[in-house]
Order: C-alpha cells, then sequence, then structure tokens
C-alpha cells in the first residue's frame, strides 16, 4: 500500500449522496394448467407486461408459455423403471433496461456540464424466447437421472453502444443485438441409505452453457465490468460482435514462439526467415518462455516483444471465460439426532483475467516477480562481449516485468490464468435431541435442535489471486470472471438454536 496517496485525498470534501426513482409498471397475466389421466401434464400462461422503463411506443408487451409432459411409464412398464417422463416447453419474457436509458444524461467537468449518454425514448424491451426439452427418469427404487436442454435466443439484447464524437455524446443505449445460448443440464440423484435411524442422500448436477452474437446492429465494440481503477475503459475487453462468443475477451499477446513473431505483416513483408531481416538465429526462448532477441538476453536491456496477428490487429484474443462445464454435489446424511448437510462447487476451466495483480506491475513494483532471489544462475549466452552480460544469472531487470507486464494498465495475456477450483461452500451440522432426552432436561421443551453452518470454507485452485470466484467491482462472474479489487468470499461460521416449547 503506498500510503502518501491515502494521505493526499481530502476526506472533509466527501460527503454522502443519495437518489430516488420511481419505476412503474402494471402486470395482468392468466395462468392455467391440467392433468389428463395422470399422463398428460399440461400447463399455460399469458402474461401483458406495462412499464415505465421503456419508450412511449413500448410501453406494453405480451409474453406467453406453454410446456407439457408425457408420463411415459404410465403406459410402458420397463423392468425397474419407476418412473420415465419426457417434457417440452417454450416461453417468451422481456428484459428490462436501466431507469436512465431513455434519458439524455451529463456528467460535469470542472463545473461544467459535458454530454454523456444520447437517450433513447424508442428502446423497447429485449424479447427472450426459450425452448426447453428434457427427461426424468427414476430406476431402481433409489436413483433419480434428470436431463435438460435449453435454447435461449434473445433479440432486441439491450446494449450500451459507443457512438460517435459526430454526436457529441459518449454512448447510447440501444436494442442493439441478438444472443443465442444454448444449455445442457445433467444431474443424478442417489439414495445410499434410506432406514429409520440412518439416511444418506447424494446428489449431482452438472451444466454447460455457450452464447453467441448471432447478430449485431452496430459496429464490433468492447464491453466490461467497469468500475476497475476509477477508468472503466480498462476493462473493457469483452468483444460484441456477429459470431463471436460471448465471453471471449481481448489484449494484448506476449511472442512465444519465432512463427508468431512472424505473423506480424510488417516483418513477414521485410523478410522472416534464416538469412532474412528476421532471423531465427537472432531470436530465443527465455526462461519465461517468451521470444526475446538474443542480443538483449540476459542484459539490463532484455524485454519482450508484444505480437501482431496476419491482419495487422494488436487487440487479439486472449483468454475466454466460459468454463468447460460447472458441477455441484451435495449430500445430507442423517443418523438418529445427527443431520449433516454439505454443498461442494466445482468450476472446471475456463479464464480468470487478475487485474488486481496488474496493479502491482507499476510504478509499485511489489509483485512477487520482481523477487529473483530463488533463480537459478546461469550463464550470459549468445556473445563474448562482457558489456552484454551484466547480468550473469537468469535473473531478470525490473524494467523487464515493469513497463511492459503492467501494459498501461491495459489487457495482457501474462495475468490470464485458469479459472478451474473447487469449492466447499457450505456445511451445515446440526443434532436434533429426541423426546426421552428433552424429558430428562426438565425445561418443558418440545423440541430442541443446535448446529453450526460454515460457508466458503475451503477453495482448492491453482489461480493466484484471492479467490477464484470472482468478479469486476459492478461486474459479475459468470459474464466477465475479471479481478479487479474484489473482496474474496468470507469465510463465515454461524451457530443456532431451534427450541418449541
Amino acid at each position: 500500500m503506498n500510503t502518501p496517496e491515502f494521505s493526499a485525498v481530502d476526506f472533509t470534501q466527501l460527503s454522502p449522496g443519495s437518489s430516488d426513482a420511481t419505476i412503474r409498471s402494471k402486470n395482468y397475466y392468466v395462468v392455467s394448467g391440467f392433468n389428463v389421466n395422470d399422463r398428460y401434464l399440461l400447463d399455460g400462461l399469458v402474461r401483458r407486461d406495462g412499464s415505465s422503463l421503456f419508450g412511449p411506443e413500448s410501453r406494453w408487451q405480451t409474453y406467453y408459455r406453454a410446456s407439457g409432459a408425457y408420463r411415459l411409464s404410465q403406459d410402458l412398464h420397463i423392468k425397474g423403471i419407476d418412473e420415465l417422463k419426457l417434457r417440452a416447453s417454450y416461453g417468451t419474457a422481456g428484459l428490462r433496461p436501466t431507469f436512465d436509458a431513455q434519458y439524455e444524461t451529463y456528467s460535469v467537468v470542472g463545473g461544467i456540464p459535458a454530454k454523456h449518454t444520447l437517450g433513447n425514448t424508442a428502446l423497447k424491451p429485449a424479447r427472450s424466447a426459450e425452448l426447453e426439452l428434457g427427461a426424468n427418469v427414476d430406476f431402481l427404487s433409489r436413483f433419480s437421472l434428470e436431463y435438460s436442454y435449453s435454447r435461449k435466443e434473445t433479440k432486441d439484447q439491450i446494449l450500451l453502444v459507443p457512438l460517435s464524437s459526430a454526436t457529441g455524446y459518449l454512448n447510447q443505449w440501444q436494442n442493439a443485438a441478438t444472443l443465442l445460448g444454448k444449455t445442457h443440464e445433467l444431474s443424478l440423484g442417489v439414495i445410499l441409505a434410506d432406514r429409520p435411524d440412518f439416511s444418506w442422500r447424494l446428489n449431482v448436477a452438472a451444466d454447460r452453457t455457450r452464447q453467441t452474437v448471432t447478430q449485431l446492429n452496430t459496429a464490433p465494440f468492447l464491453v466490461g465490468p467497469g468500475g476497475y481503477g476509477g477508468n472503466n475503459d480498462v476493462t473493457q475487453d469483452f468483444k460484441i460482435a456477429t459470431g463471436e462468443t460471448f465471453g471471449v475477451f481481448y489484449g494484448t499477446k506476449i511472442v512465444r514462439t519465432f512463427a508468431e513473431l512472424c505473423d506480424d505483416p510488417a516483418k513477414k513483408a521485410a523478410g522472416c526467415g534464416p538469412g532474412k531481416t528476421y532471423d531465427p538465429a537472432n531470436y530465443i526462448r527465455n526462461e519465461d518462455g517468451y521470444l526475446v532477441p538474443l542480443a538483449t538476453y540476459h542484459t539490463a536491456g532484455e524485454q519482450i516483444i508484444f505480437y501482431t496477428d496476419p491482419a495487422g490487429n494488436k487487440n487479439v484474443k486472449i483468454g475466454d471465460v466460459n468454463p468447460d462445464f460447472n458441477a455441484s454435489f451435495t449430500t445430507n446424511l442423517r443418523y438418529k439426532g445427527l443431520s449433516i448437510y454439505a454443498l461442494v462447487d466445482w468450476v472446471q476451466g475456463g479464464n480468470i483475467y487478475n487485474g488486481t495483480r496488474q496493479w502491482a506491475f507499476g510504478t509499485s513494483s511489489t509483485d512477487r516477480a520482481f523477487d529473483q532471489s530463488a533463480k537459478p544462475a546461469v550463464a550470459c549466452t549468445g556473445t563474448t562481449d562482457p558489456t552484454h552480460c551484466p547480468y550473469s544469472t537468469g535473473k531478470k531487470p525490473t524494467f523487464y516485468y515493469g513497463v511492459p507486464f503492467y501494459n498501461s494498465i491495459n489487457p495482457i495475456d501474462f495475468f490470464v490464468e485458469n479459472g478451474t477450483y473447487v469449492k466447499i461452500k457450505e456445511v451445515n451440522v446440526s443434532y436434533a435431541f429426541s423426546r426421552s432426552q428433552l424429558e430428562g432436561l426438565h425445561l418443558g421443551l418440545s423440541n430442541l435442535r443446535v448446529g453450526v453452518i460454515g460457508h466458503n470454507l475451503f477453495t482448492f485452485t491453482k489461480y493466484s489471486g484471492y479467490d477464484p470466484e470472482v468478479a469486476g467491482l459492478t461486474g459479475d462472474s459468470f459474464s466477465f470472471r475479471w479481478d479487479g479489487f474484489s473482496y474474496p468470499n468470507f469465510r463465515t461460521f454461524t451457530g443456532f438454536m431451534e427450541i418449541d416449547f
């Protein structure tokens, strides 16, 4: 912590603030369900919604839902199958914008109002339509298996779109895109034991989701969680473009191979290859796995090279927040009066951007990478000139990590990490006294249960930050997974007692 920066703040100039906004909404709906011969289950809903959050032309919208299920096991009897049900549903819904999306907003700079967001009175609800297909099967009197497939398409997606400088505004909320999401969900429940004094149940659930932008009414742009270091732009690295997977983020990439170096069209035009302007003999892969010029290797001037793709882009894909899958495990165990419940979450794959760590590569140079004491000694290679070997070990100078990796606090792939983790989210242990035990206490109690609940107990991960279950200060961990000075989830313990008398 750099305390002089904090001492320069005049806290007497800080003042609290509050705001009040009135939103009007009206909803009318009709819902009905049918059960035909205990075989066919039907359900339907029609809803009429009105909201002041939208422009005058779009205040009212109609949505609906229709679903049905067929209990196949009622007509088709299979040995060992207790229940077999097929189901399908289709429904629509609307998504609302923020309160100020239809209005012009201004920011005050130096006492002078400046245009900020252009209002949009024609803004209408994003319309989401979802089809879900699934099946449930209970078998062998102790297993329950459920599978669901969901296809969700959201049209007229409400996005904050950047505007050209000619408008005088920075951005505008628009119905700008169509987002298509597909999700697979699978769950299995098992009754491991079921006796009067002992029962044990285990449930496992897993899911995988992918979302793609299938249509965009404006030029591709970047979004992000915002609220990072007082500058929203530095986290605007998640690309919104037709055909792009939602959750892919862009930034600066470090060159690791000679082939990547020659992807740069300028270098390719100048000549890449043995005996050419860019000769592979003039480069070496250093201890960090990065390609560096041989002439500066193990010198004070050693530094990394930034990547340029074949199209000449320096801002390239550096990560994807989407996990390979999410899974959770829950168990309920009861032995006489003792009850134990546990929840474990598992997120496999997907990337996290460790923005918190990147700040330490700036002027403070306090990240652990700057500590070179544990690096082994190696001979200076590639030159016989001793003036090029002020560092006769594999240790790196401060400049090597500082300015290039800090990258003016813009995203760089050095801080992209694997987001896999397993977390013991909750353990609940309680004991209920039996009637005979309560009678022995002579307190006139009819029920007594005591217990303790622990949350976020242990996390197993290779992520270098405080907590892999992170988001930006104003973001969410499912869309962005950007670690920007977020507090880790607190480990908490809560004791409780239930008394009936």
